[in-house]
């Protein structure tokens, strides 16, 4: 039997995110947008918090996020100035 695919509620819960929207995605990659806010993006090592739609837009015109019908990262969130690591060895597994 597979691993059970987390969810954004889930992962907001775990990590006692106080969010009206998330979204969660293995690989931090593509995600569906952001509906509400505060909100974050997040992958198994950590998330990106945006507290606000100016924010979440401000990533898409710096280029760290493509906005459109979905969102596309194209170096994953982790690259995304002020990603919050909560899985230590991310990166070793990941890079």
């Amino acid at each position: 039997m597979g691993k059970k695919k987390d969810t954004w509620r889930a992962f907001a819960a775990r990590h006692h995110l106080k969010v009206e929207h998330g979204a969660w995605r293995d690989g931090g990659a593509w995600f569906h947008p952001l509906k509400a806010f505060p909100a974050f993006l997040g992958d198994e090592g950590g998330y990106v918090w945006f507290e606000t739609k100016q924010e979440y837009e401000n990533a898409g015109k710096a280029g760290y996020i493509r906005i459109g019908v979905e969102i596309n990262v194209p170096k994953g969130i982790r690259h995304i100035p002020g990603y919050i690591k909560i899985m230590k060895d991310f990166e070793q597994k990941y890079d």
